[in-house]
């Protein structure tokens, strides 16, 4: 089904509505079109993808990271035998199955006193492949799904369950009720599922650091040995997305952006892996962050462009300092430091620091072992239900609630 173009403001009934068209989104109305619920689907495209489906799976780093990674979905799934069942539908239906290995389990190897390492099995795609496969994963929705192009602004309990206003951008506005609405736009406007009523979940800490790329991939030969996908943990930071190659793609955050990493083919030479700190002081860091954003982000686009070498120790520009605090700062370096002396990448050559980088900085919505909110007929997918981050884990939190709906329905 094309997208449905706003001719008027008449209101469309439905049974359910997806606000987003990234992963978990796709995944969720591909399980609810095997069921044979009604559906729609509205998506706000990222300007870059060129009104395709997909969200940020485009520019996210292209890996789907198998178990350990996103345990976190056992206590939705009911047991990891059922996860594994799910993973296994999923990655048939991306076409992923036969780059599937033996499912990997914490591996941790002493790399020094304070630091381990944690392996995680991935499949890693270039970005063509990526793009193939959400193109096709584009066609296969829009063949049962109904998608409106647009973004969703409000969403308003009704008599019928929930109201959920769209724009495009022009004057006319649509509504769309539903009985149930499955929020699943990812990190950046999450506001609107809080406005509808939804309480935010204690969920994750914040994690806050700095994006480093290498001139050459040189530079995290030592880390890339142990894998596409290696963790680095040592106390209360860790390493983040190793790219290698990869190139930087920045996305909005308040007045400002953050890098993201992305997987490259092998004709760029550049990498790039994010180190970041776990902080309890979410929402006092976050507060002051907002107040400040506006003011420091040409800052931080200048501090990410200089080209650095560490004559003697890793350093951080000192403009974090400012934003974030000493602590976390220097827990960063010596973690930096750290990698330099398990020779896990070498920042004695060329590479920039992207900055900030920030994890788990959006609200998360689900209840324990479960989609729902707070507020009923409203379910938090992805990254908004904070059970697990990464592309693999968003379809399946997507194609879990749809169960999770369907088995209630």
């Amino acid at each position: 089904m094309d997208n449905e173009n706003y001719a008027s403001n008449t209101i469309t009934d439905t049974e359910v509505v997806i606000i987003g068209g990234g992963l978990a989104g796709i995944f969720s109305a591909i399980n609810l079109s095997n069921q044979g619920i009604p559906h729609i689907l509205i998506d706000n495209p990222l300007p870059d993808a060129k009104s395709r489906l997909g969200g940020f799976a485009r520019f996210s780093g292209a890996k789907f990271s198998l178990p350990p990674a996103g345990m976190g979905l056992v206590h939705v799934a009911g047991s990891e035998i059922r996860l594994s069942e799910a993973i296994e539908k999923i990655l048939k239906i991306l076409s992923l199955e036969q780059k599937n290995t033996a499912l990997s389990s914490d591996n941790f190897v002493e790399l020094s006193s304070n630091a381990t390492l944690r392996k995680y099995s991935s499949i890693v795609l270039s970005p063509t492949e990526i793009d193939i496969l959400l193109d096709k994963l584009d066609h296969k929705v829009r063949s049962s799904t109904r998608i409106i192009a647009g973004k969703a602004t409000h969403i308003v309990k009704s008599k019928e369950g929930w109201s959920v206003r769209i724009d495009n951008g022009q004057e006319i506005e649509k509504t769309i009720t539903c009985s149930t609405v499955f929020y699943a736009a990812g990190r950046l406007s999450n506001n609107i599922i809080a406005a509808a009523g939804a309480l935010p979940t204690t969920g994750k800490g914040l994690d806050i650091g700095v994006r480093v790329e290498f001139l050459s991939k040189d530079g995290v030969s030592g880390l890339r040995s142990y894998g596409p996908d290696a963790k680095i943990l040592n106390g209360n930071c860790r390493t983040f997305c190793l790219n290698s190659p990869g190139t930087i793609y920045r996305y909005d955050y308040l007045s400002g952006s953050i890098p993201g990493g992305v997987v490259a083919d092998d004709t760029i030479n550049t990498a790039n892996v994010g180190i970041l700190c776990r902080t309890s002081d979410k929402d006092l860091i976050l507060q002051n962050f907002r107040n400040t954003a506006y003011l420091s982000h040409k800052d931080l686009l200048l501090e990410s462009d200089i080209v650095r070498k560490s004559e003697q120790e890793f350093t951080i520009p000192s403009i974090m300092r400012n934003l974030f605090g000493d602590k976390i700062v220097n827990e960063l370096e010596q973690f930096g430091r750290m990698l330099d002396s398990c020779k896990l990448w070498d920042t004695r050559m060329d590479h920039k620091i992207h900055l900030p980088l920030l994890d788990w900085h959006w609200s998360t919505f689900a209840l324990p072992e479960s989609h729902k909110t707070t507020e009923p007929g409203l379910y938090a997918l992805g990254d908004s239900s904070g059970h697990a981050r990464g592309l693999l884990q968003a379809a399946i939190s997507g194609w879990f609630a749809a169960e999770e709906y369907g088995d209630v329905r």
